[in-house]
């Protein structure tokens, strides 16, 4: 079972009219089937300020294994180029050495 429950905008949208139109949030969720009457509560909340585009977006902070896992494939880019970077050096002295005996 999930720990978190996701809701569409349009069951959002219902809840928000619901309140709109009288109905208590405990009321609302329960007959929406939605977990948290809050959560209904901050819905409407964001209606009533003009904040409606909020219900739509997902909220929080990113999951931290995909946070993380964009961080350690950065890390790795950055030590292939840094290894790259070290290569083409070696490369330029070897180079420079070889002229200077052959040439």
């Amino acid at each position: 079972m999930t720990k978190h429950q996701k809701y569409s905008l349009e069951l959002k949208l219902e809840a928000v009219r619901c309140v709109q139109a009288g109905e208590t949030p405990t009321e609302v969720a329960r007959s929406l089937g939605i977990k948290n009457k809050t959560q209904v509560k901050t819905w409407a909340k964001w209606a009533e300020n003009g904040e409606v585009s909020r219900l739509d977006s997902s909220s929080g902070r990113p999951h931290p294994k995909v946070a993380q896992s964009e961080v350690d494939k950065l890390k790795l880019e950055l030590q292939e180029k840094d290894l790259e970077i070290a290569l083409l050096k070696k490369f330029q002295t070897l180079e420079k050495r070889w002229c200077q005996k052959h040439l």
